[in-house]
């Protein structure tokens, strides 16, 4: 697994970054603001782009299903925030899933290599 180093020095596995990008979601959802759409749309987006590498079958058949959907958003017209919000929380749950289906909030799956 690659690792990344964050501007105090601290090495941060692929893992970290996507569980922090996690809890940045989750902390979007309780500030409630103007921006809260948008900011909440692009984050899932983001993670959905973060773990694309790891999308098993039923991942690839639920993104496609989540397209479908976005595709009509985009065609209608008056969409209330709320209808363009179940979009995006239906795709987080699913990516919610495919972690859950790899174990990846699990650590002792992962073997990251101790410093020497």
């Amino acid at each position: 697994m690659e690792e990344f180093i964050s501007s105090n020095e601290e090495k941060l596995s692929f893992r970290i970054i996507v569980l922090e990008h996690l809890k940045g979601i989750l902390s979007i959802t309780i500030k409630v603001n103007d921006r809260f759409t948008f900011s909440y749309s692009q984050s899932v987006l983001a993670l959905s782009d973060v773990l694309l590498p790891f999308y098993d079958d039923d991942m690839k058949k639920d993104y496609k299903k989540y397209e479908e959907e976005r595709k009509g958003l985009d065609t209608a017209n008056n969409l209330k925030e709320s209808q363009v919000n179940v979009v995006y929380r239906r795709l987080f749950r699913k990516l919610n899933e495919l972690l859950s289906r790899n174990n990846y909030l699990k650590t002792s799956i992962y073997t990251e290599e101790e410093e020497t």
